[in-house]
């Protein structure tokens, strides 16, 4: 509720997290299925920054880093468990 509302008004908003919880983030801001969210790699890292239409709606998402070293993280996380 509060990140909706602070976003309603027009601030940017930061939120820090694991992977678990940003995948959830995620899941909800995109609407993704459970088979879409367990397909994700979110590198640790890097931010994943979102742009809002002006109706709340994600209209972009994309990470601040180098997009090589982006990849190598990603890569990384899928790797995790095997």
């Amino acid at each position: 509720k509060e990140i909706l509302f602070q976003t309603k008004q027009g601030k940017n908003v930061l939120i820090s997290a694991h992977g678990s919880t940003i995948r959830a983030i995620v899941k909800y801001l995109d609407k993704l299925s459970v088979k879409e969210v367990e397909k994700l790699n979110i590198p640790c890292g890097f931010p994943l920054v979102y742009e809002f239409d002006k109706n709340i709606k994600p209209a972009k998402r994309y990470y601040l880093g180098d997009p090589k070293e982006i990849a190598k993280a990603a890569e990384k996380v899928s790797n995790e468990g095997r």
